[in-house]
């Protein structure tokens, strides 16, 4: 702010894994996010109803696959300041159901001359108690298989899922 308080901080998490033969994969496996509640008195004073007297902290950790790809994002939401307190699954003092978990599958082309990679084809969305809550499917050159690798990677159809109806598609 205006008097050199600092009103944010963002921590990231970097693991290196050692792939063998030379390959090293660095990857970011948690983010941090911290907001202040700092605020100077003239500022509280002409917002009285945006001064909360805590800090708040949220943490969003990811996983990937073989190819680089982030497979799962889950979102904690507010997690304690103290980390000390978080395993390396953040399974403690964790609201879950301001939790949410979105988990993607690829298609990843390396066939002939292709080198297709992190192509989505299905993402699915679940709060922290596993319950869905939305998912989509992915379909690429002019293809209605699912299962088929897409050459180009152009991608021409998408289905959304519909809770107890017809799941609309956008072309």
């Amino acid at each position: 702010d205006r008097n050199g308080n600092e009103l944010s901080r963002s921590y990231n998490t970097w693991v290196k894994d050692d792939k063998g033969n030379g390959v090293v994969f660095v990857y970011n496996s948690a983010s941090d996010q911290i907001v202040y509640s700092r605020m100077d008195e003239d500022l509280k004073a002409k917002l009285p109803y945006a001064y909360e007297k805590k800090d708040h902290r949220t943490r969003v950790q990811y996983e990937y696959d073989a190819f680089g790809n982030v497979v799962k994002q889950i979102q904690f939401g507010e997690v304690p300041l103290d980390l000390s307190t978080l395993t390396e699954n953040a399974s403690v003092d964790i609201d879950l159901a301001d939790t949410v978990i979105a988990q993607t599958t690829y298609h990843n082309n390396i066939s002939g001359s292709n080198y297709l990679l992190g192509i989505p084809k299905h993402v699915q969305i679940t709060d922290g108690f596993g319950k869905l809550t939305r998912q989509s499917w992915y379909y690429y050159d002019n293809s209605d298989d699912l299962e088929a690798l897409p050459t180009k990677a152009q991608l021409t159809k998408k289905m959304d899922w519909l809770d107890g109806g017809e799941n609309p598609v956008t072309r």
